[in-house]
């Protein structure tokens, strides 16, 4: 329970400060928690304590305060288990299923973060609500530096859950076996920008995020840093203070699979 407390509690933190502020705070809605029985049950009121939301409708509400968007988990339809998570407006619609990451939703990044369709590809959306890049990746990561590496060649991934618990689906993250990250053959990755625009082709086994203007990559046995234009680069400390030798070092110890 603790646990769970200093999650929803670093969410709705992290969500009040991500969404604009255009309007007035009669516009907003405000999530009460009530704690009159052994499991919380969540709803939203506006600024005169009137209940808009139901409590108990959502399992779990992740936004303090919906000005824009909010961010709930959604149950089966007649059933108590959690499907996934999803963005809501201001009237109680869905818009949109978020990506799920780590134990919680996925983290907004230079303003976007990601959303699933029902196929389970990925694409992204902005606080307004509005869908900024339409899901079309079997995996994609999260935006740094402006450019964001996704995946030709990953298979989609189904983000509804069947269990108890919220869903908690990882992406398409390094695997190790061992000492030895594993590289499927079948997998290649390029660099995307804010407008879906492809900047950087699939050309790379593997494709690290950009910080500081270079992204480290593994391509035909060797790993090395390139710059936006996919030029090969020597890291120099004072241009990338961000860069870590070890993000190299490691791909010493690669293993590929079919």
């Amino acid at each position: 329970m603790l646990f769970r407390f200093i999650l929803l509690l670093g969410t709705l933190l992290f969500l009040s400060c991500s969404q604009p502020k255009h309007f007035s705070s009669d516009y907003y809605l405000y999530l009460k928690i009530d704690t009159s029985e052994k499991l919380e049950k969540y709803g939203y009121t506006d600024s005169t304590g009137k209940i808009i939301i139901p409590f108990d409708k959502y399992p779990m509400c992740f936004t303090d305060t919906i000005k824009t968007i909010g961010f709930v988990a959604v149950r089966h339809q007649g059933l108590s288990k959690v499907k996934g998570y999803y963005a809501i407006n201001r009237n109680d619609q869905i818009l949109f299923q978020v990506y799920p990451f780590d134990n919680g939703i996925d983290m907004v990044q230079e303003g976007l973060f990601r959303i699933v369709d029902e196929q389970g590809l990925i694409g992204f959306a902005d606080m307004s609500g509005k869908i900024m890049i339409r899901p079309r990746y079997a995996y994609v990561d999260r935006f740094t530096d402006g450019l964001a590496s996704f995946c030709v060649g990953c298979s989609p991934k189904t983000y509804v859950s069947d269990k108890e618990e919220i869903v908690r689906k990882k992406g398409d993250e390094y695997q190790w076996e061992g000492n030895e990250i594993i590289i499927n053959r079948k997998h290649a990755y390029g660099y995307v920008n804010h407008d879906g625009d492809t900047v950087l082709q699939a050309v790379y086994d593997r494709a690290g995020p950009f910080m500081d203007g270079i992204a480290v990559v593994f391509k035909d046995g060797s790993a090395y840093c390139i710059d936006k234009k996919g030029n090969k680069v020597t890291p120099d400390i004072q241009k990338h203070p961000s860069f870590n030798p070890n993000w190299i070092r490691a791909y010493d110890r690669v293993k590929y699979i079919n």
